[in-house]
This record gives structure tokens, C-alpha cells and sequence, in this order.
């Protein structure tokens, strides 16, 4: 459903800027590879701190784009919405987001990566220092400013909240440029919308997000050379486990359509505070 008035960025300047960080991406990702061939760095320190640094500008750049556009736009700076969150909802979402990786990521087996794939999947589980900084704290914080911050909250003062979340979702998985992370990280992108919608904050999705990253270098660090996975899938064990899960991830999608209904934390979109429930009941999280 269109609203009246146009705010940045609509759905096309959504696409547009997701493409923009596509095409800067391959830039800078051509530019780091040039690089290490000139300097002739191939030891992991080297690699990774220039991997870290391509990443960090790539990223840096399309949020000051965002921002530059949104003031062009709007008149006013965008102002990034860090609100008080209560203690459980975020505790019931990190056990939805490990349930989603449970389930998705070893369904990928079932098409393995390869070729230049496959290598690329290798560098991205290197648990080096660097990497591991990139993945869990650089990459939460930077995404989710561009895909909530300033995707997800201009695209819901444009269309319905479903589906400036879907669109924002889509746009997350796409820019993984894979199937493999692609369908998590929409699923991923999907929960962590509506948690933008329902709390009208950052907060929720950076901890998802910091949680789902730090559950994959975990796992990377310890079946570094254990196909556990191929083993695991299409066991009965798999399946129920997979049952058990979904279950799970369900039982918590209730919880939480009940508690906001009970408890809403946002109207429209404009920053409110948190309803008269006792701090016992409420803890939260600056």
C-alpha cells in the first residue's frame, strides 16, 4: 500500500543503493586483490586486516551516501533510533535466530559450493583475528544502520510494514550474491524487520545479527575439518531435530505477535516509551 508523501528512500532508491553497494563491493573487493598481488601479501594478518579495511570503506561509503541523500531529501539529518529494548524479547529472538541457522544452513549441502565458490566460502571461514572482528562486530553494526537504519525505516514511511520488511529482507539476501547465505539471510532479514517495525530500534537487530555471525565463526573454529553437517542431514536425528526447531521458532513468533499486542513499544513510527509495566517485569537493555 503507497502512502501519500514520498521520504527517502522509496523502493526503487532501496534497490538503487543495494545495487550502488553491490557494484562498490566488486570495486573494492578487485582493488584489495590488486593490491595484495602488487604488495605480494598472502600471509592470513596481511590478507585479512586489507579484507577488513575493503570491507569497513565499502560499507562506510553507502552509508554516507544514505545519509548524504536522506538530508538532500528530508531537509534534516537521519536520526538512528537506539531504543530501550526489553531484556526477553531479545533473549526469545537470539533462540529464533539460531533456530532459522539450525535449520537453513545445512540445507545448502544439498547443493554444495564449488569452484570459486567454494573458495570464497574458504576465506569466509577464516577465523583469523581480523575476520572474526569483521564478521561479528563490523558487519552487524554497519548492516543493519543500512538495511534497517535507512532502507527498512524510509521504505516503511512509503509502503505497508510487511512489505517494507520483505523488501528490506530481499534486498539483505540478494547483496550476499549466493544462494547459499542468501535464503538465511532473508529469513534472518525478516525477523530482525519486524523487530525494527514493533521496537522502533537498532538494538534487536545488531544483537541478532552479532548473535547469528558468532554461532558461524563458533561453529567454523570448532569442525574446522568435520563435515558434521553431511553427516547430519537426513538422519532421523536431523529431522527431529529440525521438527524440534521449527517448533521452537514458531512457539516464539507467537510469543512475540502476543506480547506486542499486549505491549506495544512503537506507534507509527515515531519513538515512544515503553509502556506502564513494572522494571521487574520489563528489564532492558541500553
Amino acid at each position: 500500500m503507497e502512502k501519500d508523501s514520498k521520504h527517502y528512500p522509496t523502493a526503487m532508491q532501496s534497490i538503487g543503493l543495494s545495487l550502488r553497494l553491490i557494484v562498490y563491493s566488486l570495486i573494492f573487493g578487485l582493488g584489495v586483490v590488486l593490491i595484495k598481488s602488487l604488495m605480494n601479501i598472502h600471509a592470513k594478518p596481511g590478507h585479512s586486516i586489507i579484507s577488513v579495511l575493503g570491507y569497513v570503506a565499502t560499507m562506510s561509503l553507502i552509508i554516507w551516501i544514505g545519509f548524504n541523500k536522506y538530508r538532500q531529501t528530508e531537509g534534516e539529518s537521519l536520526k538512528l533510533k537506539f531504543n530501550k529494548i526489553p531484556i526477553q524479547i531479545l533473549l526469545v529472538c537470539i533462540v529464533m535466530i539460531l533456530m532459522v541457522s539450525f535449520i537453513v544452513d545445512p540445507l545448502s549441502l544439498i547443493f554444495p559450493p564449488t569452484g570459486i565458490w567454494k573458495k570464497m566460502f574458504e576465506d569466509m571461514t577464516d577465523t583469523s583475528f581480523y575476520t572474526t572482528i569483521t564478521v561479528v562486530i563490523a558487519a552487524p553494526i554497519l548492516e543493519e544502520i543500512f538495511f534497517r537504519g535507512i532502507i527498512l525505516d524510509g521504505l516503511m514511511k512509503n509502503i505497508s510494514p510487511w512489505a517494507a520488511i520483505f523488501t528490506s529482507a530481499a534486498l539483505f539476501g540478494v547483496i550476499h550474491l549466493n544462494m547459499w547465505q542468501a535464503l538465511p539471510a532473508f529469513l534472518a532479514g525478516i525477523l530482525i524487520g519486524y523487530l525494527y517495525w514493533k521496537t522502533n530500534s537498532l538494538i534487536p537487530g545488531i544483537v541478532l545479527h552479532f548473535t547469528n555471525n558468532l554461532f558461524c565463526v563458533l561453529v567454523s573454529l570448532k569442525f574446522t575439518k568435520m563435515n558434521w553437517f553431511i553427516i547430519l542431514v537426513g538422519t532421523d536425528a536431523y529431522i527431529l531435530s529440525v521438527i524440534c526447531a521449527f517448533i521452537i521458532f514458531i512457539a516464539g513468533a507467537i510469543y512475540l505477535n502476543w506480547f506486542f499486542t499486549k505491549h506495544p513499544l512503537s506507534v507509527g513510527l515515531e519513538p515512544v516509551n515503553l509502556p506502564n509495566v513494572s522494571t521487574e517485569y520489563l528489564p532492558t537493555i541500553e
